[in-house]
Parts: C-alpha cells; structure tokens; sequence
C-alpha cells in the first residue's frame, strides 16, 4: 500500500470547494472524481483526517463526514491500524454489462454493427485439404503455438520492418485474446491503462475484468494526440498503453511517423510498455502500411497483436502476440493452465494461408476499397449535413452528425436499424455526436440500411422527448 501526501491531494483536488453544496459533499465528489480518473488508486491510504483538514483548511468534521460519504459508496474502507483505504478493485461479475455488448445485437431487421468482412476462401475445400494434413502431422500442442507457424510468424514480423525471432511470438485465438492476455500480464487490480478516448470497446471491457481501469487521451483529426499521452503517462502512471494507431477503430485515423515515433520513445523513456493493435493496418487502400511501433525503437517495451481475421476471414480465430522472450515465456504457462493453446487445425491452416498472405491481402483491400467509395457515394447523397471522416482504410466510415448521436440510434431502432454511436467506443466522457457506419456487408444492404437510417432522419427531432415514428420501415 502507499500513501498519498497530504500536499498531493491538495494539488490532485485543485479547486475542489468552487462549487455548490456542503463542503464534505464537494470534498468527496472530488476525491471520487480523483479516483475515478485514475490519480488516486486501489489500495492508497488516504491522509488522516486531522491532517488533512489542517491541510485543507477546513474542520475535521468536513474531511470525515467526506470520508464517510466515500465508505457509503464502496470507494473506501476504514482498516484498524492502517487507516482510511481506497478501495476500487472489486471485478464485475457475470451479470456486468459490457461495453461491446451493442456490437453483437441482431434483434432489427438491418443491423451496421461489425465491421467483418466475408471470407475471401472457398472454405469447405481449404478445411477439406486441412483434414488429411492434420491427421497425419507428426505435432504436439504447445501453449505458445506450434514451433512451424512460429517460425512463419516470426518472418512475417520482420517482413514488416520488425525483426523478430520465433520465441518471441504466441499464437493466440485472435486478437482480442491476445489483447486479453497482454492486459493480464501487465496489469493489476486499481492499475491505470491509457487508451485513445474512442477505442475498442472489447479493450476496455478486458481492463475492467481485471479491476484495473481505462483513461481515455484525446485524439484529434491524426489519432490520439502524443503531448496528451506523455502528460498522462507522467500524471498517471499507468500500467500499461494500449493503442490502435492505423486504421483506427473506430474512427478511421492513421497517428503520422512523427507521432508513431513519439510513442515508441514514450514506452522507452518510462518504461511504459504499449500494446500496439494492428488488426486493421493492413487494410490501406492507397498501400502505406507502417512498420509496428516497435520498429522505432526496438528496446522499448511495445507489444504488437495481429490476426489474419480481417483479411480472410473473421471466423478464422487465430492471431498472434510479439513480445519479449521473457514474456512469451510467462504467458505461455497463462496458457497451460487457460486453454493449452490454440487448436492445431487452425494453425496449419494459418500455416498454408500466410505464404499467400499478399495475394489475399490485395484482393481484400480491392474488395474494401470499392465498397468505401461507394458506401462514401451512398451517404453524401441522402445524408448531406453529415460529416463523414475521410476513409484511407479499415472497415467502416465514420459519421459525425448534426444533434445528438445516441438519441438518434435509439430513433433509428425504432425504425427497424441498428447502429452504434460514440458512447460505445469512448473510454472519455463521449461528445455524443458520432456514428460508425460499417461498410463490409453487402452493396445492397448498406443502401438499405443507409436509406432507412436517412428517413429516420428525416423524422428525427432532438428536442422531443419522443420522436415521430417512422413507419413501413420495419420488414
């Protein structure tokens, strides 16, 4: 436990009595504000009361009857000899909602939700030709991955601009497992992780399973803005960097050299490690593709994960984590004891497929990139006061509207579609003004969906507590 110095709440609360209300009632709304940024974490003991009422300038009775409103509310614990304990480390149990949990309803009749493109493969002959492979391999499972796909994942890593070794990567079910595993090895109930203020919600959702907590950095045009990060970093302290700084999900940004850099010398000046999601980078329309984060700055402690899901196909649950030897090595007894690695059939055929990785790596970006055009084409035309962010690549546009997001969506449901807006992916406080518009379903159903959506517009009044209906939209 460590204890926080009365002189540091004073410069943690800052204005804290400029408000409204009993001066206990302002002082415990601004330490919870404290811990609810992450300043003040699980298991700091709080100065005495006397103490920081001297401090303060206010009485004992303020700081305590503060101190109590905080016991109230399960955010501290008063422990015989050690004092007065922030305590915000209990883990959601099954019955938590989840941020991501939006993505995965397909109760309407249209629903833009995931940004998944098809398979590119004729999968019953590829897993038909798998079969006979995999019954005669002479393999054993491995929690790290088989030592072949390893050894290709390895080259495929330094194909990128990042020389790597095989006992550097993990082979994982995906990137969200990877993203998962990462998170586990890095963070501790109470801990900080910085991310983009608009991010993977699954991200988040994985930061909060583990009693740790996420604090969004602002982002603007290019990605999340690199002076913000490192005053976070230094005010924070955080356990950990998780970022998505090409094709951003889920707004589309690309974070420029300059900034890619400035990370990479983050993570190596504190000793921050960044965990760098690279499910989407890729994916780019004109071709430029970064190296990882890594490759700036090789000894610095950066993490990449990465999956031919986006490129293939979503249903091939297979990634991989690269990472130091030493932590390989750790999350490969995580695995033993999880799940003993990732099924053998889905590494061979990650096996076969990564030799062909660029050639269906083209035929998804022209797939990709003819779809963005016309999904742009699409919503210019019957949604013109939306502001749609240019699309350079990924899966999905992204659409700033004129009035408020999340009322709209809920209009818009009404009308028989389904979209999700800004306060799902936002780690910050969202500005409640934005949409993400996936463009990887059909040609037709987007025109549907989008059509729909614009006659939901059409109906849609921001300052009625409700709104007039749309009908003959549902079928």
């Amino acid at each position: 436990m460590t204890k926080l110095d009365p002189d540091r709440v004073v410069r943690l609360l800052g204005g804290w009595a400029g408000g409204t209300g009993p001066l206990y009632e302002q002082l415990a709304d601004a330490v919870r504000r404290s811990i609810d940024r992450g300043e003040v974490r699980d298991g700091t003991i709080l100065p005495p009361e006397r103490v920081l009422a001297g401090t303060l300038a206010v009485s004992r009775g303020t700081v305590v009857r503060a101190y109590g409103i905080l016991q109230e509310q399960g955010l501290l614990a008063r422990r015989q000899g050690s004092g007065s304990v922030v305590t915000v480390h209990e883990t959601p149990g099954p019955a938590a909602r989840h941020r991501a949990t939006p993505l995965f309803d397909e109760s309407a009749s249209t629903a833009l939700l995931k940004a998944v493109p098809r398979s590119l493969l004729d999968l019953p002959a590829e897993l038909g030709a798998l079969a006979s492979t995999a019954a005669t391999a002479d393999i054993d499972l491995q929690p790290e991955g088989l030592r072949s796909l390893r050894v290709a994942l390895a080259q495929h890593i330094t194909d990128q601009g990042l020389p790597t070794e095989a006992d550097q990567v993990l082979v994982t079910n995906g990137t969200q497992h990877a993203c998962s595993l990462a998170l586990r090895a890095l963070c501790r109930p109470g801990d900080v992780v910085l991310t983009e203020e608009l991010t993977w919600p699954g991200l988040t959702d994985a930061v909060t399973a583990l009693g740790a907590r996420s604090y969004g950095v602002p982002m603007d045009e290019h990605g999340v803005r690199t002076d913000e990060l490192r005053a976070a970093v230094e005010r924070l302290r955080p356990a950990a960097i998780c970022l998505n700084p090409h094709h951003h999900n889920p707004t589309g940004t690309r974070l420029p050299d300059r900034r890619r850099r400035e990370v990479a010398d983050i993570a190596g000046d504190y000793g921050t490690p960044v965990v760098e999601d690279r499910a989407y980078a890729s994916l780019a329309f004109d071709g430029r593709v970064p190296p990882p984060l890594a490759a700036h700055r090789p000894a610095a402690p950066i993490l990449v994960i990465e999956s031919l899901s986006k490129v293939v196909w979503d249903g091939l649950r297979v990634g991989w984590l690269r990472a130091s030897a030493d932590l390989v090595g750790r999350l490969r007894l995580v695995r033993a004891v999880e799940d003993l690695g990732t099924a053998i059939p889905t590494q061979l055929l990650t096996l076969q497929l990564l030799p062909r990785f660029d050639e269906l790596l083209a035929q998804r970006v022209a797939e990709l990139s003819v779809k963005a055009a016309a999904a742009q084409v699409v919503v210019a035309e019957v949604l013109p006061d939306w502001e749609v962010a240019p699309v350079r690549g990924g899966g999905a546009l992204w659409a700033t509207l004129p009035g408020p997001a999340r009322a709209f969506a809920a209009h818009a449901a009404r009308a028989g579609v389904l979209v999700v807006t800004d306060e799902t992916f936002a780690a910050a406080e969202p500005p409640d003004r934005a949409l993400r518009l996936p463009f990887t379903a059909p040609e037709e159903v987007f025109r549907r969906a989008i059509d729909r959506l614009a006659q939901a517009w059409a109906t849609f009044d921001p300052d009625q507590g409700d709104h007039v209906g749309v009908a003959g939209l549902v079928v």
